[in-house]
């Protein structure tokens, strides 16, 4: 019972240091037929990702978050231009907080347009925060990746709400050179349908926004709880 107790007390201890949990990303997935109804069919199949924003944790600035903007090697010559975000509780932001960090440099940092909670980034105008490309696009193959300074008060939490929201947009993207001739555009969002007449999710968003990822304290306390209950059934 001696050797019980202990076990049962180092597996508190680690308890007590283990939480919270380490936070996953928070991933924003542009799919072919998550589009605005006057936009171009891309020509992929429905569930391949071209475009790719994902908001992590810094690990070397603590309370910073780092955003990587990504578009697949398969858009060719397609070109995303402008990527817009939405954030729950709406925040408001600088542009001095966005800062490089590697890949394409060429980027503007643009912030809230509107008032309402949480805004559109639908191409009408109303977005938390954009991020502009406008004068050396993202093309395909390459990537941006932006730190988004602590000061801010931002959190991995504030992104997944609007990842969820099924009244509203969590991200959309402005796409150029679509067509044969290359002079077509189109607006595509993330994890949701638009419904033109709504201007809204016309189906729940759903998709990727990650489960947290045990921590190694975690890990190891589920390991003594099994071990514990070994050592009970040895002494029945």
């Amino acid at each position: 019972m001696k050797i019980l107790n202990k076990v049962l007390g180092a597996a508190a201890l680690i308890l007590a240091s283990a939480m919270p949990l380490a936070q996953a990303d928070v991933v924003y997935e542009f799919t072919n037929p998550n589009r605005t109804a006057d936009s171009p069919d891309l020509g992929f199949a429905n569930d391949f990702v071209f475009a790719k924003a994902t908001f992590a944790l810094d690990p070397n600035n603590a309370g910073d978050l780092l955003m990587t903007l990504w578009v697949a090697p398969e858009m060719d010559l397609k070109i995303v231009t402008a990527w817009y975000f939405n954030i729950i509780p709406q925040t408001v932001l600088d542009e001095s907080d966005f800062s490089h960090v590697s890949g394409v440099s060429s980027w503007t940092a643009q912030t809230i347009n509107g008032s309402c909670t949480p805004c559109t980034a639908d191409g009408t105008g109303e977005y938390d925060f954009k991020i502009d490309f406008s004068s050396g696009e993202l093309a395909a193959g390459l990537q941006s990746v932006i730190s988004i300074n602590a000061s801010t008060a931002l959190t991995l939490d504030m992104f997944e709400s609007a990842l969820s929201d099924p009244d509203g947009f969590g991200a959309a993207i402005h796409v150029q050179r679509i067509g044969l001739d290359q002079e077509d555009s189109g607006w595509y969002t993330a994890n949701c349908v638009v419904d033109p007449t709504t201007q809204t999710c016309s189906e729940d968003p759903g998709g990727p926004g990650g489960n947290p990822t045990p921590e190694p304290g975690t890990l190891a306390l589920i390991g003594l709880g099994f071990a514990a209950m070994a050592y009970r059934r040895r002494q029945r």
